[in-house]
């Protein structure tokens, strides 16, 4: 039947693990993504190696050693014209720029996890360097039919992405569509709509009549809140008890001095790699981020309001950052701070940009971050509580605006306009406004938002509907991701809804063979 190469990385390591079974009729290969956790012995790694002991596992352990050895401030001539030739041969469909931004560790000016150091450009350019060599050596001689993974962030997936569609191997992920839980194949990383997706929503003149009803029953829901959003923080409100805070840091606390213990162990103190996060700063981000997280929930925090009945306002809600639908899906803007700026320069006469922070976020932004915002006199920050559920924050609202966030889709699918500052895979959605420069921000929004109350977008949402039916399944990926890697962990069984799940995870993957043959 062919080969496929497994990519893993952490906690998506063990989606993998549970899936491979159902693909015996191939040879199986894994590559750990990134170096760390294959060089400190992670746990996620031992144990897939251990429960995988018939597959080749791939490491990129000895490239971090080059590159402990070798890195230097100025790279040779000879680097140099290695880098441009990859350039030249792989980057046709992403600038090198925009490929270093693939990461969270070449992306420190953008996000607020300081234990990770500022590289400077020899460093990020000799790592891809080492990548490019690896990733080229890995699919010559390995020459696997498809590439399979699970998620889109990291530099070294980037550079194995490019590779592999210089070879024509097709490299399937998964694409959240942001509705009941369906994920459906993609083959860009999620960097663009796939054609065939296109194609598909362009060759349907009207949608099945069952999935118009669909579109009828989301806009008279109550609540439309994704209820997988249950298993993360995504939608939280308020504080946890003191209790479960302290033995929360606890766990973070003593997973660091793990890791350092562990660096010490395997790699010793010359061991000059960058993308290890620093001991004690890690140590420290985690205290301060629980002591911010229970300042900000509770009734101190000066800047969170509540939201003034009858004021029109765009509704912004803030990503988890840093995370690929800010690095891979909009890496023009990870600094959402700029777009706020920007945003609050375009708003019409009597208009408010309305903030939500992401329930991720809170804690691990400084409070400086809303000190600044606050002081823009047409900015507001309002309460998580103020609403239930999203569907009140968008209907009172003018319309979104989100750089990839699901609220947009939410939005279109009320019959409320959207601007999107990134790649979303709904963005063909009548209604959706793909904005490509801020400079044409306030045009858009004037077009877009001002006198429009509704929109005539009912075909449109249900033909989306209908495409990601008829290529996609539904999964409850935070609950099956979350059952997998703490099965992977402690070495246990998975319940029966897992089970079930993984088998619908792998017909997502299976149909994204089919669609690439």
């Amino acid at each position: 039947m062919g080969k496929i190469l497994w990519v893993c990385k952490e906690s998506f390591t063990s989606l993998t693990n549970f899936c491979i079974p159902y693909f015996n009729e191939y040879k199986n290969e894994a590559i750990f993504i990134h170096p760390t956790e294959s060089l400190l012995r992670d746990t996620t790694f031992v144990n897939f190696k251990k429960n995988n002991n018939d597959i080749k596992i791939h490491t990129l352990d000895k490239i971090a050693h080059v590159y402990s050895d070798n890195i230097s401030d100025k790279l040779s001539k000879e680097s140099t014209n290695k880098l441009q030739g990859f350039e030249e041969k792989y980057c046709k469909k992403v600038d090198w720029g925009t490929l270093l931004m693939s990461s969270q560790i070449f992306t420190t000016p953008y996000h607020y996890r300081y234990f990770f150091k500022d590289l400077t450009d020899e460093e990020k350019n000799y790592w891809v360097l080492l990548l490019f060599e690896y990733m080229e050596n890995l699919v010559k001689t390995s020459k696997p039919d498809f590439i399979f993974d699970f998620d889109n962030s990291e530099i070294g997936r980037s550079v194995l992405w490019l590779v592999a569609d210089f070879f024509n191997i097709p490299y399937i992920t998964i694409e959240h569509t942001r509705y009941n839980g369906y994920l459906i194949p993609n083959f860009n990383l999620g960097r663009k709509v796939d054609d065939f997706f296109i194609e598909k929503f362009l060759s349907i003149k009207k949608a099945d009549s069952s999935f118009e009803t669909e579109v009828i029953s989301y806009r008279n829901k109550s609540e439309i809140a994704n209820k997988d959003y249950k298993n993360n923080k995504t939608l939280k409100k308020n504080n946890n008890s003191l209790f479960k805070d302290l033995k929360r840091l606890g766990t973070y606390e003593i997973s660091a001095i793990k890791k350092m213990k562990s660096k010490i162990r395997f790699l010793k103190s010359n061991f000059r790699f960058p993308f290890i996060a620093h001991f004690p700063s890690i140590f420290f981000f985690f205290l301060e981020m629980v002591l911010r997280e229970r300042y900000l929930l509770s009734s101190l925090n000066p800047f969170f309001k509540n939201p003034v009945e009858g004021e029109k306002y765009i509704y912004f809600p803030l990503h988890l950052v840093p995370e690929s639908s800010t690095l891979i899906k909009a890496p023009f803007y990870p600094n959402e701070e700029s777009v706020i700026a920007f945003i609050s320069k375009a708003l019409p006469l009597g208009w408010k940009l309305y903030i939500k922070e992401h329930g991720a976020m809170i804690g691990e932004r400084p409070l400086k971050f809303y000190k600044k915002i606050s002081r823009l006199s047409n900015v507001e920050f309002i309460k998580l509580d103020a609403h239930s559920d999203p569907k009140s924050w968008i209907l009172k609202s003018q319309g979104v605006i989100t750089l990839t966030g699901t609220s947009a889709f939410e939005s279109v699918m009320l019959g409320k306009p959207a601007i999107v500052l990134g790649t979303v895979p709904f963005e063909m959605i009548n209604g959706i406004t793909k904005c490509k420069s801020l400079l044409a921000l306030p045009g858009i929004i004037k077009k877009e938002f001002v006198g429009v109350s509704k929109i005539d977008n009912f075909e449109s949402c249900a033909k989306y509907l209908q495409i990601i039916n008829e290529i996609g399944e539904i999964v409850e990926f935070t609950f099956l991701h979350n059952s997998c890697y703490n099965s992977l962990l402690f070495k246990t069984d998975l319940c029966d809804k897992a089970r079930n799940q993984i088998v619908k995870m792998v017909e997502v993957l299976k149909k994204g063979v089919n669609l690439s043959s």
